[in-house]
């Protein structure tokens, strides 16, 4: 019996311990899917930035925001750092949508441990009550 209570008691531990990791990667996931869209929009920014600095002429003053600053640089240059921040961001939404198939790849099958040990959990503690039941009978029929 006390085996089998110390088989209960460690499998409680590892469920939480998975839950943890379950919530820790949801967690996770939502950090990346919010991320990533911030970068989709700031693709989008940068895209609709360039259309309009696409209709200035070359010597039309332009202003770049450093911080809280802003100083005054070539349009074409303001351009091509647009382009360069578009594809940086196009690239790295790009990785973190991978990322996040890894992760929920990972995720399933942290779940689907989870759901095993549950299950086994499960028939110890039937095990356990049937032990105990078997116990109580046997003790009132002396």
């Amino acid at each position: 019996m006390a085996a089998l209570h110390a088989e209960i008691t460690e499998k409680e531990k590892h469920i939480v311990e998975v839950q943890g990791n379950i919530n820790s990667m949801k967690a996770q996931l939502q950090a990346l899917a919010n991320r990533q869209v911030a970068l989709e929009r700031e693709k989008k920014r940068c895209q609709i930035t360039r259309i309009e600095l696409a209709t200035l002429q070359p010597e039309h003053k332009v202003f770049k925001g450093i911080g809280r600053l802003f100083a005054s640089i070539p349009v074409n240059q303001l351009e091509a750092d647009m382009k360069d921040k578009e594809e940086k961001c196009g690239n790295e939404a790009t990785r973190l949508g991978e990322e996040k198939i890894r992760l929920g790849t990972v995720l399933q099958g942290e779940e689907e441990r989870g759901r095993v040990l549950v299950t086994e959990f499960m028939s110890l503690m039937r095990a356990a009550q049937s032990l105990n039941g078997g116990n109580s009978g046997a003790k009132a029929a002396q």
